[in-house]
């Protein structure tokens, strides 16, 4: 046998089953130690991926040209997903197939020749006064669960965490003297950030409510520590009660336009966010026309 003939030990696409490289794809996820949130959300798109591969009798990587991704994307557009969800949809298979194509899995490419789909862009609202008023007011009260709400609301609404990384914080992260804090975001990195006066006095006001002794985490609840979705949905349902539409990341935008609109420089704002360089920055924070008129009306008379 000659060197040419020799086999090889890499996988050929004509004998690599979807399955197979599904989960050669998820192993990678975990050997980059990529977040749970991360893995997560490949595991799902994935699975929705291979389920409607399955269903059109594909089941061999080397089945899937680009007119069967393109029938894929439209199958996800017909489905009435909101364009948001097809695009990330899409852009998992679009690394799925990055992945295949850099470890020499398949020959050639299908997804590069497959554009992604177009996302509308929206100016996505932020809180307005009133509104953080009315979500404060429903948090009222002198019980547990009122004001370690009200410390929350305030809590993300000066420091425009993730709602994973608000979850991941103890309580021996945070100077209660100054409102200093540090946090680990995406990537692993650990950023500095901070809270104002009042957000600071309502966390102290929660941290002097009875806390279990063994739990070191800033956020809990009466049956433990708060998950990422629980603080979802406790921000969820004191939006409901006050009538506004809330959610963690609305808060996140609502900080980081309220520093802009402060005369925060937009490189400070970006690493207050967390985020590796302003293009998503500039992407969530489009301002509204009533910021591009305030500024025309700042300039000439």
């Amino acid at each position: 046998m000659t060197i040419d003939q020799q086999p090889s030990s890499t996988f050929h696409s004509s004998s690599l089953s979807l399955i197979d490289a599904r989960d050669e794809f998820m192993i990678y996820q975990r050997s980059m130690r990529h977040s749970e949130r991360t893995q997560e959300f490949y595991r799902e798109t994935l699975r929705r991926f291979v389920n409607w591969c399955h269903s059109s009798d594909l089941n061999a990587i080397s089945d899937i040209d680009s007119a069967s991704l393109r029938r894929y994307c439209l199958t996800l557009v017909e489905s009435g997903l909101a364009d948001t969800t097809v695009h990330n949809n899409m852009r998992a298979v679009r690394a799925f197939f990055y992945f295949l194509e850099r470890e020499e899995l398949i020959q050639s490419n299908p997804m590069k020749r497959v554009k992604m789909p177009r996302v509308e862009k929206k100016i996505l609202p932020a809180f307005t006064d009133d509104e953080i008023e009315r979500l404060l007011q429903v948090c009222d009260g002198k019980d547990f669960i009122s004001v370690r709400n009200r410390a929350l609301i305030l809590f993300l609404l000066d420091s425009g965490l993730r709602c994973d990384e608000c979850r991941s914080l103890k309580t021996a992260d945070i100077d209660l003297q100054t409102g200093v804090f540090s946090v680990v975001g995406k990537g692993r990195k650990e950023r500095v950030s901070r809270i104002g006066t009042k957000a600071l006095r309502e966390l102290r006001r929660y941290l002097r409510f009875h806390r279990p002794t063994t739990s070191q985490q800033l956020w809990i609840g009466k049956q433990g520590d708060l998950t990422a979705l629980g603080i979802s949905g406790i921000i969820k349902k004191v939006g409901k009660k006050a009538g506004v539409h809330a959610h963690p990341h609305k808060f996140r935008r609502t900080c980081a336009l309220r520093l802009l609109r402060s005369n925060a420089d937009i490189f400070s704002v970006q690493i207050l966010m967390g985020h590796s360089d302003i293009t998503v920055l500039r992407r969530y924070l489009a301002q509204s026309n009533e910021d591009v008129l305030a500024v025309h009306a700042r300039c000439i008379e």
